[in-house]
């Protein structure tokens, strides 16, 4: 696989909630070029960039901020890491000059850079968001775990914090149908994500390796070639699928799934995230495997998983309870799309006063 197709599946399943959105994406550049040509589906309504505003590029119209607004769109900040405090400053601008000021944390950045090991870039983009931490009259975060972290990291924070979890397009979907899956056979247990330091591939190969015979494994990943490299010489499963798929394959698969990896250390990059992996594990009724329930809100709203020592040493649920775990989890999810609806009624109100 390409760096190019590796990059296109990437957005295509960490955006694959947006299809039915308009989208804007802000940048010029390579990757914006790559996402128009190769990746479909998605309704990508434009190009932002003031430098180049009236131009066509790529087969899309370069247009305004505001009329990214005006059209109700998404949008999707496409650019390398040094360009970003530029995009915050533009976007800082605009919102002072409509007399609003509203942020966007998903991650956190400085963090992310300074744990891949650049530390220029987390020194300047940790200056630039206590600038924005400073200034903001609204943070919109993904859980409360980000505000936390947030009003920690800056005690004179006093900003309004409006919660709005990501992925959340169809997390009112009927999962009753996820309850009683076929367990004829070996239980399934999926991945489906990137290859990325924090995901501990290798953590979750070794378990496998432990388990290789009681599972049937699917492993979705964005670069195959790259997930057997890590496999190395370990045993390989009895039974086991390691293949690319489209997001509307995924959804299939996902039905047949009891079970999905979602393996983080304790550390604040993954406390304060909002995988989309363990998003679709819920709604589509897959339990959990955590090696840390420190992920989000999930576990403070309930969530029931399988810790992956337990799942190591052979000790999942029976089925009855297996269903009973499904259920719950469906409950939190409740929980998190009713969160996701109060922060798009008080986001919409504040657009409105603009």
């Amino acid at each position: 696989m390409t760096e190019e197709q590796a990059f296109c599946n990437q957005f295509e399943e960490e955006c694959k909630s947006l299809r039915s959105e308009k989208i804007m994406l802000y940048g010029s550049g390579e990757k914006t070029e790559i996402l128009l040509k190769n990746v479909r589906g998605f309704d990508f309504q434009g190009i932002l960039d003031p430098k180049l505003e009236g131009e066509h590029l790529y087969g899309a119209e370069v247009v305004p901020l505001q009329e990214a607004v005006d059209r109700s769109c998404i949008i999707i900040i496409v650019a390398r890491n040094h360009i970003i405090p530029i995009i915050y400053d533009r976007i800082h601008l605009f919102c002072e000059e409509n007399g609003i000021k509203i942020y966007d944390f998903h991650g956190v950045v400085p963090e992310e850079l300074l744990f891949m090991g650049n530390e220029e870039g987390a020194e300047k983009l940790g200056s630039e968001e206590s600038v924005i931490v400073k200034n903001a009259t609204y943070i919109v975060v993904a859980n409360n775990a980000m505000k936390r972290h947030i009003l920690k990291k800056y005690p004179s924070c006093k900003s309004e914090f409006i919660l709005f979890p990501m992925n959340n397009a169809d997390n009112d979907r009927d999962g009753n149908g996820e309850l009683g899956k076929n367990n004829s056979g070996k239980p399934v247990v999926i991945y489906s994500g990137g290859l990325q330091k924090w995901q501990l591939i290798p953590e979750m190969q070794d378990a496998m390796e432990r388990q290789k015979t009681s599972f049937d494994y699917r492993m979705y990943v964005s670069d195959t070639e790259e997930f057997m490299k890590l496999w190395s010489d370990r045993e390989r499963p009895d039974t086991w699928r390691v293949d690319t798929l489209s997001a509307d394959e995924l959804k299939k698969e996902y039905e047949k799934a009891q079970y999905g990896f979602t393996l983080r250390d304790d550390i604040i990059v993954n406390e304060v995230a909002c995988p989309t992996k363990l998003i679709d594990y819920v709604k589509y009724g897959i339990i959990p495997i955590l090696k840390s329930d420190k992920i989000g809100d999930f576990v403070e709203n309930g969530l029931e998983y399988v810790r992956i020592e337990d799942f190591i040493n052979g000790r999942i649920p029976l089925e009855e309870k297996r269903v009973q775990m499904v259920q719950n989890n469906f409950s939190v999810m409740g929980k998190i799309y009713d969160d996701y609806k109060k922060g798009l009624k008080e986001l919409q109100e504040i657009l409105e006063r603009i």
